[in-house]
């Protein structure tokens, strides 16, 4: 295994249809003899048949390993790395509708629960004798008051 580096004329660049993550693998072949497999973003790459460029030819179990640059362009890869701020993630329309629907659902099964505790309540108030406008009446304030104490823990949880 060994490794070279130079500064050599390109004699020829063929893309070798196969891909890496998101780099295309690409044959280069130098004026020097050197032959070999680079990565790039895309093809054709910066540098052309006839373009003097500098490279780095590493040797491995895959064969030969070029990192090729034009020689006028500066450092491998394209230059100083450059600091891409960090966006911060959207959810997907299809994310925040599944978040819209969860917490449609939890308020659903909460109101269902304190409508069963409110009539629960209610029919056990009144046993011995049963007055609709009277059951109305309490059912409306006791839900009034159970809605609000949610909204007290609702706030408390956020």
């Amino acid at each position: 295994m060994s490794n070279t580096t130079g500064t050599a004329k390109v004699v020829s660049v063929t893309d070798t249809g196969k891909v890496w993550k998101d780099f295309k693998k690409i044959t280069v072949v130098l004026d020097n003899g050197v032959e070999g497999v680079a990565n790039a973003k895309n093809f054709p790459p910066p540098y052309n048949a006839g373009d003097e460029v500098e490279y780095e030819a590493n040797e491995n179990q895959y064969g030969i390993l070029l990192k090729v640059k034009r020689a006028d362009s500066g450092d491998f890869g394209g230059g100083s790395p450059t600091v891409v701020p960090h966006k911060p993630e959207i959810a997907s329309s299809y994310q925040q509708k599944q978040v819209a629907a969860d917490s449609r659902s939890n308020d659903i099964q909460v109101g269902q629960s304190v409508n069963l505790a409110v009539e629960t309540l209610a029919a056990s108030v009144w046993k011995e004798s049963f007055d609709n406008d009277k059951y109305v009446a309490q059912v409306k304030y006791m839900a009034k008051e159970f809605y609000a104490i949610l909204a007290d823990l609702k706030t408390e949880l956020k």
